[in-house]
């Protein structure tokens, strides 16, 4: 999922599934038909009838749990609103929920009757904390299926050894967009090719009654299409030109990874005011989503959009199909070892923003500026100190739930920026240790270009990577790696500057990057003036430890309500921190519970923004590393 942890909802069918069940699992195939009545859509309930060929007095049935892309526990279990289990003339059978395992189900069978049906209806637009993007959505005129909401399947059979036979009924008028292979579609009916389970959920599917599909690439390698849901034709009203630099992107995707391991890619884009956060991976396809206005601001360069699509999709390649070996597990129940997200989601970070400047989709200034905002965030990171990297990642979901207080000391799913800093920092040395002749493309081409492509996942381990890095230079990667990542630290690791040719620097110019976020998210940042970001508010968002205004008694939460004796507003507050220069102090009034207080901070610098700066003397590493390799070839 994609970075700065800010990364939704819609629908309504009626699912029938037949399950041919063995009561010994021996390796056989095992067969589910689905269909799925797609037709009410404006209820927002999911309802779904499964029928299953069952034997014995009693067997289990597994809800998914670990759902691919979220790495965490939490299949969206407590929005069901209906379980219940009928033979086949109607008589009601009895269940019971595992205490010790809410997913499970226990389902009581009489060993003369084989065949039962199971019926489950879901909530539909109550988004579960963590499950965003693998949540079902409706409204009355597009949805989102997330198939893992409607299913469960019999345990004990890996989800790669149950086939599906899926025929979809959409809403008259209706189109839809997946990676689902279908083989026809006769008026609203659509009949699917046959999946796996693992594959269907994998999977997702949009439809909408305003729908635009382009194909935006097609290449030796594959083909490439963009997928477009939305509320009214106005959001689709764009000229193709519009995605030239998405096909700059899948070119430049496929130089970089050598290979691809899929015949085609779909971007899935739900445009949509009333959606939020859906950003999620899959094999060969993303899901995202994006203001009903959204798509006409590709167009613009470096926007959340081109950043989002950006991020998603080399994770068909890092993440879906080279999964860490811990992560690629038998079914949606085993628990999942989340310990390589830094190469996970680190590295993907660091490939997604390459790609998003080497395609065109953002600027070589913009990059730049970003790394400089994600040093910036993470030295101020104070909980490093007690909580290694490595902990972000093994307590992962714990850290999508936002801290409203001391996130600092807390620290968020650091992996994703920290993580990209590693993967830079080892470009760089790369890079180095050759003299520019090698650099991380080539680690990346092995990487990703070794295995089955038609392999579902090609797992991989530290001991893997390790060695493959040191086939392209002699560096203490194993140690680089158990410092950078294992251990805790008082301070965040700089030599990443070093390495690439900067150093830090302050600024009294607000970069582009900034700006952007800042209006995007209505908050300002004051972190190397003051020592906080806050909120349009008045709020206290974040603060540095050991800075002016955590001295000044401030801390995440309170609410400023007065600058120099002024009422507060984020404007104010600015041009405050401006005329220090002049003043040489900043008044600040803010609540504190039931209290007011005011409090006068000596400070005389004026505006200041972190920054990096090229070094004299020293390669220019990040104008290498962006720039585009498709015009070369």
């Amino acid at each position: 999922m994609k970075n700065h942890y800010l990364l939704s909802r819609l629908l309504v069918s009626t699912i029938v599934l037949t399950v041919f069940v063995f009561p010994i699992y021996a390796g056989a195939v095992i067969k589910m038909q689905v269909t799925v009545d797609a037709t009410e859509m404006p209820k927002k309930l999911l309802h779904s009838k499964i029928s299953l060929n069952l034997s014995g007095d009693s067997t289990s049935l597994l809800y998914p749990k670990w759902i691919p892309g979220i790495h965490a526990p939490k299949g969206p279990i407590e929005n069901l609103g209906g379980f219940e289990v009928e033979d086949r003339s109607g008589k009601p059978v009895r269940w019971e929920r595992d205490w010790a395992e809410l997913y499970r189900f226990f389902v009581f069978t009489d060993k003369a009757e084989k065949q039962y049906d199971v019926s489950m209806t879901y909530i539909c637009n109550q988004q579960s904390v963590n499950s965003s993007g693998i949540d079902s959505y409706g409204t009355a005129d597009l949805g989102i299926i997330s198939w893992n909401t409607n299913v469960v399947y019999p345990e004990g059979i890996p989800v790669r050894d149950i086939m599906v036979d899926l025929k979809l009924i959409l809403p008259k008028g209706w189109d839809f967009g997946s990676a689902l292979p279908f083989d026809k579609k006769q008026g609203d009916t659509i009949f699917f090719k046959t999946v796996t389970l693992e594959e269907l959920i994998d999977m997702p599917l949009i439809a909408a009654e305003y729908f635009r599909t382009v194909k935006i690439a097609s290449t030796d390698l594959a083909d490439y299409y963009i997928h477009l849901a939305a509320h009214d034709e106005s959001s689709l009203d764009v000229n193709d030109s519009i995605f030239a630099p998405l096909e700059n992107l899948v070119k430049e995707g496929e130089l970089l990874f050598s290979r691809t391991h899929f015949k085609s890619y779909h971007f899935l884009l739900v445009l949509s005011d009333q959606i939020n956060g859906l950003g999620v991976e899959h094999r060969n396809s993303s899901l995202n989503n994006d203001a009903a206005d959204g798509l006409k601001k590709l167009e613009k360069k470096n926007t959340s959009l081109s950043a989002l699509l950006a991020h998603e999709f080399p994770h068909a390649w890092c993440g879906k199909y080279r999964r860490p070996a811990g992560m690629d597990t038998p079914d949606f129940i085993s628990n999942k070892n989340t310990d390589l997200l830094w190469f996970y989601e680190g590295l993907d970070q660091y490939i997604g923003n390459v790609l998003e400047a080497r395609s065109g989709l953002g600027t070589e200034e913009y990059f730049k500026e970003d790394v400089a905002s994600a040093i910036e965030y993470l030295k101020n990171r104070k909980g490093r100190s007690w909580r290694s990297l490595r902990d972000t990642q093994v307590s992962s979901y714990l850290l999508r739930q936002s801290s409203a207080s001391w996130t600092t000391l807390r620290r968020n799913q650091d992996y994703y920026d920290e993580g990209a800093m590693i993967w830079m920092e080892f470009d760089a040395r790369i890079r180095n240790a050759t003299n520019g002749e090698k650099s991380l493309d080539d680690f990346c081409a092995v990487i990703f270009g070794s295995g089955d492509p038609d392999a579902l996942t090609n797992p991989i381990t530290l001991d893997e990577i390790i060695s493959t890095l040191s086939s392209f230079a002699d560096e203490p990667w194993e140690e680089l790696i158990n410092e950078r990542v294992n251990n805790p630290h008082d301070d965040l690791n700089l030599q990443v500057l070093d390495k690439i040719g900067y150093a830090i620097s302050t600024t009294d110019k607000k970069s582009d990057q900034l700006k952007y976020s800042e209006n995007r998210y209505k908050f300002k940042n004051f972190y190397e003036a003051l020592g906080f970001s806050i909120r349009d508010n008045g709020t206290v968002y974040d603060i540095v430890i050991g800075s002016l205004a955590d001295k000044a008694g401030l801390y995440s939460g309170v609410e400023i309500i007065g600058v120099n004796g002024k009422k507060f507003s984020l404007e104010q507050l600015e041009k405050a921190v401006k005329n220090s220069t002049e003043k040489g102090k900043i008044t600040l009034l803010f609540a504190l519970d039931d209290n007011l207080k005011e409090v006068v901070i000596e400070y005389n610098k004026g505006l200041q923004y972190f920054t990096i700066v090229p070094v004299e003397g020293k390669p220019d590493r990040l104008k290498e590393i962006i720039a585009p390799r498709a015009e070369k070839e």
